[in-house]
């Protein structure tokens, strides 16, 4: 490596989401939760129950990785499985407690991205999530 990889723009990429993901997981982990449950949480919050189908296709995960998080959030009592529809298959759904716990986490990310958005200012926000887009796209080629 002709330099520091402390000095590559990818290092930069990695250390910035390391902080991003720390930032968002203080939440979960304050509530014996792990990464993951709140996007499982999230996608449950339109209200209605969603098939595991369903839920595994949104979220991108294969059955046993999402059965490992709806196992832990289950236990928690934030989320209930429910049989519904033709073939009465399983459907999860928040329960009240979900729901409560789905507004704090949503509450927490809004404040650390406008706290984000705040300490960059409007114009370097803005540049910035364009460039990280881009650079999602291209890491991904």
């Amino acid at each position: 490596m002709a330099r520091p990889a402390e000095k590559t723009t990818l290092y930069a990429l990695i250390a910035a989401g390391a902080a991003a993901h720390a930032t968002a997981s203080a939440a979960l982990t304050v509530r014996g939760l792990r990464p993951g449950a709140d996007a499982v949480i999230f996608a449950l919050s339109g209200g209605d129950a969603v098939s595991e189908t369903d839920l595994a296709a949104f979220l991108g995960l294969g059955p046993p990785r999402l059965r490992g998080h709806l196992d832990r959030i289950v236990a928690r009592g934030l989320v209930e499985l429910i049989a519904t529809g033709p073939e009465l298959g399983p459907h999860a759904r928040l329960t009240e407690t979900g729901r409560d716990t789905a507004a704090i986490l949503e509450r927490h990310w809004d404040n650390a991205d406008r706290n984000l958005r705040r300490a960059l200012g409007k114009k370097s926000a803005k540049r910035l999530r364009k460039m990280l887009a881009k650079a999602a796209t291209s890491l991904r080629r």
